[in-house]
């Protein structure tokens, strides 16, 4: 069993399926060397060990150690100590009571009650959207709907100026890739954006976003780090669109390739029985950003040494045949879908709500507007090239009504 497959390489549709349960089966513990040449511990166990795995507080998410091992093992291989603007002092990257506090000055934007409010918005722009899309012609869904419609979303609410829009999703896509002569680059560029162009702006001229909320209030009076509104933007901006994109593409063409499409167009009720079994069989995020142990520690009968950074593998959890029945088949029928997809314990995905809000709204327009849809051909899509994000380059569809 390679473990190339856990953390990248080339794949094309539920390929790495395979080598994901195919490790969890063996064992809940496996090296993997990243394709930056970080190597570090994949974790492929059951819902409830990945649960525990997530939640243990032996496992820090602080960026500063993350970041001082990611340097050391760069070093040791005689590359440039360079570490991704990705790895900033975010929620993302911090442990409580650092973590409560920076997630508390972001909560309310991605709330629930914030979130349905924006549902109306969020139902006009898709509107607007799927208007343009060509009948009868081959379109790629994601270009035409799953990347746009939530960058949109997360730039209006940050107060980004839609002319620098596809700059920032060219620098998210190049962030995920983990190639060290993409991700470089990327991380200065768009780390001189935030510091250099846009939050200057914002304290000059401060709007009713959230990166001017951020910038020049907060609550209980507390106010960010440069450091740490860097990467605050950074991780809203590129968390806030990459895994709506993939979780689009996933269930779109998962309904598509195994002729549910026509299903759901005849019961929308379907919908969040789609998305919830596309969360669980086939996550739009592979693997959890990194952790790093804070001291020995055990899992599944194995150790993992003192400062090793781990990562958490999604897709292995939801698909343990411990967890559900048929876990291989992608099923509208289940009572519940059981997964970790958005995370566990105090670093669940604070924009999950408004992740599936999303993906409801596409996904409903879509199957009432083009209940024949259908893809262009059999062969499974290419899978970006990433070890944390799980989605398609490109999904080819022929939209009829």
């Amino acid at each position: 069993m390679s473990t190339q497959h856990l953390i990248g390489g080339e794949l094309r549709g539920s390929e790495h399926h395979h080598a994901e349960d195919e490790a969890r089966a063996a064992c809940p513990v496996h090296q993997a060397r990243m394709p930056n040449g970080i190597e570090l511990t994949v974790v492929t166990a059951g819902l409830e060990q990945a649960r525990q795995v997530l939640s243990d507080d032996r496992l820090s998410k602080d960026s500063g150690s993350i970041n001082a091992e990611q340097v050391r093992q760069l070093e040791a291989l005689g590359l440039p100590p360079g570490v991704s603007v990705m790895f900033g002092q975010s929620m993302l990257f911090s442990d409580d009571p650092q973590h409560r506090r920076l997630r508390k000055l972001a909560g309310l934007t991605f709330g629930t009650r914030r979130v349905q409010q924006l549902r109306p918005h969020i139902e006009r722009l898709t509107r607007d959207l799927i208007d343009t899309l060509p009948t009868g012609v081959p379109v790629d869904l994601i270009t035409a709907l799953a990347v746009p419609l939530p960058l949109q979303v997360i730039c209006e609410l940050l107060g980004i100026p839609e002319r620098d829009w596809p700059a920032l999703r060219e620098w998210t896509e190049d962030l995920m890739t983990e190639d060290r002569e993409l991700t470089l680059p990327a991380s200065r560029a768009i780390g001189a954006y935030f510091q250099h162009q846009l939050l200057p702006a914002k304290r000059e001229n401060p709007d009713d976003r959230l990166l001017s909320a951020l910038v020049v209030a907060s609550a209980d009076g507390d106010t960010l780090s440069a450091d740490e509104l860097l990467a605050m933007s950074v991780l809203l901006v590129t968390a806030g669109h990459e895994s709506t994109t993939n979780l689009i593409g996933n269930v779109v063409y998962e309904l598509l390739r195994r002729d549910l499409w026509g299903a759901v167009a005849a019961d929308t009720g379907l919908v969040d029985k789609a998305i919830e079994e596309t969360l669980r069989w086939d996550p739009p995020v592979r693997n959890t950003p990194h952790r790093i142990a804070r001291e020995d520690l055990e899992i599944g009968g194995r150790t993992v040494p003192e400062g090793s950074l781990l990562v958490v593998n999604l897709g292995a959890p939801s698909r343990c045949p411990a967890t559900v029945d048929q876990p291989d088949e992608f099923l509208l029928t289940r009572d519940e879908s059981p997964h970790v997809t958005f995370g566990h314990g105090i670093h669940f995905c604070l924009g999950a709500h408004l992740a599936r809000v999303e993906t409801q709204i596409v996904l409903r327009q879509l199957v009432q507007r083009f209940p024949h849809a259908r893809l262009v051909t059999n062969e499974a899509p290419a899978r970006r090239p990433s070890a944390i994000m799980s989605g398609y380059e490109y999904v080819h569809v022929v939209w009829e009504s």
